[in-house]
């Protein structure tokens, strides 16, 4: 009887200490709710100090208020926003650090890092790895969230907005991976900073569903492989995305849109091989395409719409493999060179190219296809795309009357890509995936 007694009462404290343990930081900041930066705090900084306080693998559960920063989280613990929680690093250095693996990081307002990009000083710096970053919102801070030599994290849901009142080139990236592979990154939001999202020597990640815009670059990417962005938007940008100096890259389902800085393009792709870009919208940018230096790339089953170079593609470029696109309305469907051979423009298995909505075709047989291979660059496409002042030319009766003559006469050489099957109808690629 007595050693059920003992057993009980040793159960009851496990229980009771388990309790404590996980509702310690409700307790806690129940006692320092709101304690801004007050002379009666009893601490300077009383969220350091509960993080301080807290044992390994805590639920902390944080009350409404403003509290002080910058914030150095070095245990494995979860800090969870119950309110309107704010931390503001006051202009100085970081805000938030996490310096440990296992943290969680949720529903806070995070304000006022410093501003030094030397220091890629940030809302929130991750250290460290296998952490949850989820939620918060993070504003007039310099980077919004920086990865350094960071893994297998979520960065999911998150609100960065950049500091406006600074040239886009003095601020920071939204999210910036520096040798930061295997992260997952889904439904954030970014506007106002300097690149939306920026790589360096950070491969294996996959970014989802996420939106960019009102920055220089959507997407700035180098030396980074095998990562996979798909259904993401990148918007009103100066630049959709520039990708250089990498391999194996998945787009797909992605829209680039309304990106028409002075060399505004939908996706640069410099000096990037075996990738594929597929299943993407992209159009009302200055061009939908940059392709220079890249090759064994698949660009498959795209709508490239209403941009005025649909792509512009030199010689350097070589053994792409492009078809089933829909190039629709661009002023200039292609730009390149007359040593631009290499690259085919149809599947080389089904014999079907890609459709031109400029082409004027025919189809005797009724099978979809062209009977005759199309030049998709015209004299009046070729004029323009080298002096875009002739614009306001486009479709004129001078115009009209060059690409007649051109047909009748052809005098000297267009370089243009050749389509051997174009499509007479744009490809469904929706209903073929």
């Amino acid at each position: 009887m007595a050693i059920g007694k003992k057993i009980t009462a040793i159960c009851t404290t496990i229980i009771i200490a388990q309790v404590c343990t996980f509702t310690y930081g409700y307790s806690h900041a129940k006692e320092i709710q709101d304690p801004g930066a007050t002379a009666t705090s009893k601490s300077a900084n009383p969220l350091q100090q509960l993080i301080q306080n807290a044992q390994s693998g805590a639920t902390l559960l944080i009350s409404a208020g403003t509290y002080k920063g910058p914030i150095r989280i070095d245990k494995p613990v979860r800090l969870i926003a119950k309110g309107d929680v704010t931390i503001d690093g006051g202009g100085h250095g970081d805000v938030v650090t996490l310096a440990v693996n296992g943290i969680e990081l949720r529903g806070f307002t995070i304000v006022h890092s410093g501003r030094e990009l030397e220091n890629d000083q940030s809302g929130i710096k991750l250290l460290s790895s296998n952490n949850v970053i989820a939620g918060n919102t993070i504003e007039d801070c310099l980077h919004g969230i920086y990865l350094k030599e960071s893994s297998n994290n979520q960065i999911v849901n998150n609100r960065i907005k950049g500091i406006s009142s600074l040239d886009i080139n003095d601020r920071g990236n939204g999210i910036h991976f520096f040798h930061s592979p295997s992260n997952e990154i889904d439904d954030n939001s970014i506007s106002f900073t300097r690149d939306g999202m920026y790589f360096s020597y950070s491969s294996h990640n996959h970014v989802m569903r996420n939106q960019v815009h009102d920055v220089r670059y959507g997407l700035h990417y180098m030396y980074s492989n095998d990562n996979r962005f798909e259904w993401n938007t990148f918007s009103h940008n100066v630049g959709g995305s520039a990708l250089m100096y990498s391999h194996g890259i998945v787009l797909k389902h992605n829209t680039f849109s309304e990106n028409r800085g002075q060399k505004g393009t939908g996706i640069v792709f410099n000096t990037c091989d075996d990738s594929l870009i597929e299943n993407n919208k992209i159009f009302n940018n200055l061009r939908a395409f940059f392709m220079d230096s890249s090759s064994r790339n698949t660009i498959r089953n795209n709508d490239i719409v209403n941009n005025f170079i649909g792509m512009e593609i030199p010689s350097s470029s070589s053994d792409n493999k492009i078809y089933g696109n829909n190039w629709i309305s661009n002023d200039v469907p292609v730009i390149t060179d007359h040593n631009s051979k290499s690259n085919e423009w149809y599947n080389s298995e089904t014999k079907k190219g890609n459709y031109w909505s400029h082409a004027e075709l025919l189809d005797f047989n009724h099978d979809g296809v062209s009977d005759m291979p199309y030049h998709p660059t015209t004299v009046q496409s070729y004029l323009i795309g080298q002096y875009p002042d002739l614009r306001f030319l486009e479709n004129s009766p001078a115009m009209k009357l060059l690409d007649f003559a051109y047909q009748q006469f052809p005098v000297f050489k267009i370089p243009s890509p050749v389509d051997p099957y174009p499509l007479i109808a744009p490809f469904d690629w929706r209903n073929k995936t």
